[in-house]
């Protein structure tokens, strides 16, 4: 997920249009999203459904969100918050230098 998170909608329609047999670069072009975008939904869906999404087909917007919720990058913030050590004691350095 390139940054940004697909709404509800284009997920739902994503998902329906490869229940109907569209191709990925099909789905990729009518919703406006890029081809990897709709591989990594895609990935993350059968990771944690299956290989059969037709089922998501009566989940509503609501259910969607709270399972891709999921897919954010939980590290993301962790990941940040390791660095502010190293941040803090860049920046004293810097403050140091021009007191």
């Amino acid at each position: 997920m390139a940054n940004n998170r697909i709404r509800m909608k284009q997920l739902h329609t994503l998902i329906t249009y490869l229940v109907s047999g569209r191709s990925k670069r099909w789905i990729a072009r009518s919703l406006g999203i890029s081809p990897k975008t709709v591989d990594t939904y895609l990935g993350y869906l059968h990771s944690e459904i299956g290989s059969d999404l037709s089922e998501l087909l009566i989940w509503d917007e609501e259910a969607l969100f709270r399972l891709v919720k999921r897919l954010d990058s939980p590290t993301t913030h962790q990941e940040l918050e390791l660095l502010f050590p190293l941040y803090q004691k860049e920046f004293q350095k810097v403050s140091i230098a021009f007191t």
